[in-house]
């Protein structure tokens, strides 16, 4: 019979659900909800991108890109534009409202981060940092080949 505390799955849905109920909590009264966090970040982080871009950096299916930034558009945090090379895409900026926000909804990342690696030393936090990015490197790249072999 297998361990279940000792599989990587376990914690890491763990921290999935907890970093959800804690933006939740804590992003309410900006009307951000968790799934569209990270379309905030990355957003806030490269202004622009259309969505399509979005979709890809993200690893996100179409629909759900598309979920979340209608309601991040219905609350005045980003809006659409058509792209001047290709008017069939449209490109997403943020709203001076958005950026409004910016310091605040950096401020609750960086406190769960900071909850999340209690006693943990620089160098922890470093390595933890560099592991977690080539674990989804190598998830990433795997489906990659997953859905490519699916649809040969």
């Amino acid at each position: 019979m297998s361990d279940i505390y000792k599989h990587l799955g376990r914690d890491i849905s763990l921290l999935y659900r907890y970093n959800s109920m804690y933006m939740e909590r804590n992003l309410e009264a900006l009307g951000i909800h968790h799934g569209q966090v990270i379309f905030m970040a990355q957003l806030f982080s490269q202004d622009g991108l259309t969505q399509e871009e979005l979709t890809k950096i993200l690893s996100f299916d179409k629909g759900t890109t598309a979920k979340a930034l209608k309601k991040l558009e219905l609350i005045g945090y980003v809006k659409k534009q058509a792209d001047e090379r290709d008017s069939r895409c449209n490109r997403i900026f943020l709203t001076q409202k958005a950026r409004g926000i910016e310091q605040s909804f950096f401020n609750v990342l960086e406190e769960y981060e900071s909850i999340a690696t209690t006693n943990f030393s620089e160098d922890e936090v470093a390595l933890l940092t560099s592991l977690l990015k080539s674990m989804s490197l190598n998830v990433h790249a795997f489906n990659l080949k997953a859905t490519k072999s699916s649809e040969d």
